[in-house]
């Protein structure tokens, strides 16, 4: 054989493309409250509250009037935004088209920047009041569960959903989401009461998601986005009435001149 034949030896590449491992769209969109805004700052929603029925003591008195509490609270715009650029050098001296596998890594970097947001706002302070003037924080007393020594279990989803009942969230009417993440899950498919038949028909379903205990619908969420502090996992459950998304997401193709030659990208703003 010829020592030369070592010239006519071939390199073969493949044209597929797969993105690494990464959580890809929103988890908790369309589970919540969802309105486009324009504008610096805008009215999330104008809140009525509770009132109560009086006793009538008297015969012909004169009615009595109730004062019914208002509320107001505001949302405010993040703006984030992801660009890249394809020299057209590059487009002709590569196998595959890159602008499809660009603008879905795009479109995955903005649902987990949602959850991101909405994780943040679950906690975080409201501003509230007829121009936004006042903020109100988060109720931990009333609101959070002590994390003690375990992880999550049962007791602490039934915890959490008396708690709910306690403020007059309507369960009955609303659906209950739980954000978890992969040690919650872990922690729940080794409780007992979590994998028994009586409670669930099946802990897991054949596509790998969790199953809804007690009416709770257990959604997970990349450990990189649910927040940690030190070794405390903060897991939150909500229903859609009070959670609430105000964005209006841009999609658009961008193409200029650079160093004499052309770049094309895509760019994603939020």
């Amino acid at each position: 054989m010829s020592n030369q034949v070592t010239v006519a030896r071939v390199a073969q590449f493949t044209t597929d493309v797969r993105h690494l491992l990464q959580q890809g769209m929103s988890r908790m969109r369309g589970k919540v409250q969802e309105r486009s805004h324009r504008g610096k700052a805008a009215v999330a929603v104008d809140q009525v509250g509770k009132v109560e029925m009086l006793d009538v003591t008297t015969r012909h008195a004169d009615t009595p009037i109730v004062e019914t509490p208002h509320a107001r609270r505001w949302a405010f715009p993040q703006h984030k935004i992801i660009a890249d650029f394809i020299d057209t050098e590059d487009m002709l001296e590569l196998l595959w088209d890159p602008q499809g596998p660009y603008r879905e890594a795009q479109a995955k970097a903005a649902g987990r920047k949602i959850d991101q947001i909405l994780l943040a706002a679950a906690t975080g302070t409201s501003v509230i009041g007829e121009t936004g003037g006042s903020t109100e924080a988060f109720d931990t007393a009333n609101y959070q569960i002590a994390t003690g020594s375990v992880g999550l279990n049962t007791d602490k989803i039934k915890t959490a959903i008396q708690k709910m009942q306690g403020a007059d969230v309507d369960v009955d009417q609303e659906q209950i989401f739980l954000a978890i993440a992969s040690k919650q899950a872990k922690d729940l498919m080794d409780d007992p009461q979590y994998i028994n038949t009586d409670y669930v028909t099946d802990a897991v379903l054949p596509d790998g998601s969790l199953k809804p205990f007690m009416g709770v619908n257990i959604i997970r969420i990349s450990d990189n986005i649910l927040p940690l502090s030190s070794t405390t996992r903060s897991c939150i459950m909500w229903t859609a009435s009070g959670l609430h998304l105000g964005g209006r997401c841009r999609c658009r193709e961008l193409s200029r001149n650079h160093r004499g030659g052309k770049r094309r990208g895509q760019r994603h703003g939020e």
